[in-house]
């Protein structure tokens, strides 16, 4: 459950933070689980990347991008 639960997570945010192989960022964001680094880890990693990319979540838009 919690690798689908990271999968989708990972599809949703690449993205917003500009991941061009969206497979291999999946493939990251799981990497980052199994490196016994768990939901803390995961959530990290995203955070981080967001933080990264666009600065703060206050400017990211949660809209799906055909709405854009």
């Amino acid at each position: 459950m919690q690798s689908r639960r990271d999968r989708v997570l990972a599809q949703w945010v690449a993205e917003p933070v500009g991941a061009t192989d969206v497979q291999a960022y999946v493939a990251e964001i799981i990497d980052v689980r199994t490196t016994a680094a768990g939901d803390e880890g995961v959530i990290a990693k995203i955070l981080a990347d967001v933080r990264e990319r666009i600065g703060s979540f206050a400017r990211w838009s949660f809209e799906p991008t055909w709405r854009r």
